[in-house]
C-alpha cells in the first residue's frame, strides 16, 4: 500500500490551480477520491486493518496511510467545497485547529515509486478483469473460485504474493496460486489475458453445470419460440403488405437478434 497516485494528483493539481484550471483540478480530486480511494485504497487495507490484533504494527500502517491520502485529498478538495471538507478534516485530524490552516500538499520527488505503482495498476487490471468474466457469465456474487495467475514477471509476481491476502476479498478467491507456467489440468477453465499475466479461473468452479445446463435449456426454447413468431410474421403475405416498413424491419431484426443468441446459448451447451 503506497502514496503514490495521491501525491501525483498533488503535482498536477497544483499545476491546474496555478493555470486557473479550476474544472480540471476539481474533477481530477473527484475521480481520484470517488475511483481510487474508495474503490481500491480502502478495500485493499481491509485486510490488514481486521488483523489488528494480530498484527498491529501492519493494521497501524494502513491506517496511517488512509489517514494520510484521505487528510491529503480533502485539502486538495478544499477550495471547492470549503464547509464539508472542514467538517470531515476535524474528524480525521482533530489534532490540527483547522484545515483553513492547513498546508498545502507539496510534492517531492523521492516519493515517487514507479515500479509499486506499477504493480497496482497490473492487480488491478487482473481484479477489473475477473469481476468483468464473472458478470458476463452470470457467475453468483458469493460463489468462490480458485484463481490461478501464470506471470514471470518478478515485480509483479512479489506484488501479488504481498498483497494476496487483501487481494482475495476482491475477486471472492479460495485460494491464488501463482505460477510461471499454465497448469496441466486446468484445460476447462476460463482464461483472462492481461499485460502481465494470464488468469485461469476453473470453470467447475464458476459454474454449477446441471443448473446452468437447465437455464440454457429454457433460454433456448424460449428464443426457438421467438424465432418461429418472427418467421412465421415474415413469412405472412397479408402481414408484409399491409404492416408499415418500419414494423417489417423491426422483426426483420429482431429475427436476427434471436438467431444470433439461440447460436450463442447452443454453443455454450456444447462447453457444458
Amino acid at each position: 500500500m503506497d502514496i503514490i497516485q495521491s501525491h501525483s494528483l498533488a503535482k498536477e493539481m497544483t499545476e491546474n490551480m496555478d493555470k486557473f484550471e479550476l474544472g480540471i483540478a476539481v474533477q481530477k480530486v473527484h475521480d481520484f477520491i470517488w475511483d481510487e480511494f474508495c474503490d481500491w485504497y480502502i478495500e485493499l487495507s481491509k485486510k490488514r486493518i481486521y488483523q489488528k490484533e494480530e498484527s498491529p504494527e501492519g493494521a497501524n500502517c494502513a491506517l496511517w496511510v488512509l489517514k494520510t491520502v484521505l487528510g491529503n485529498a480533502l485539502k486538495m478538495l478544499h477550495p471547492f467545497m470549503p464547509f464539508v471538507t472542514e467538517e470531515i478534516y476535524k474528524g480525521i485530524v482533530p489534532e490540527e485547529e483547522s484545515l483553513m490552516l492547513a498546508d498545502w500538499p507539496i510534492y517531492k520527488e523521492d516519493w515517487n515509486n514507479d515500479e509499486a505503482e506499477e504493480v497496482v495498476t497490473q492487480i488491478k487490471e487482473v481484479v477489473r478483469g475477473i469481476r468483468n468474466i464473472k458478470a458476463e457469465m452470470n457467475v453468483e456474487n458469493n460463489r468462490k473460485t480458485t484463481t490461478y495467475i501464470v506471470s514471470s514477471e518478478k515485480s509483479f509476481v512479489l506484488g501479488i504474493e504481498e498483497l494476496k491476502e487483501a487481494i482475495k476479498p476482491l475477486i471472492n478467491a479460495t485460494e491464488i496460486i501463482i505460477t510461471k507456467d499454465k497448469p496441466e489440468h486446468l484445460e476447462d477453465a476460463v482464461s483472462i489475458v492481461t499485460s502481465k499475466s494470464v488468469v485461469y479461473l476453473p470453470l467447475e468452479d464458476l459454474i454449477d453445470f446441471k443448473q446452468e445446463m437447465e437455464r440454457l435449456k429454457k433460454e433456448e426454447e424460449k428464443l426457438t419460440k421467438e424465432i418461429k413468431r418472427a418467421e412465421s410474421m415474415l413469412s405472412n403475405e397479408k402481414f408484409l403488405s399491409k404492416a408499415p416498413e418500419s414494423k417489417v424491419a423491426d422483426e426483420k431484426a429482431k429475427l436476427d437478434k434471436y438467431t444470433g443468441m439461440l447460436e450463442q446459448v447452443r454453443e455454450r451447451m456444447k462447453v457444458l
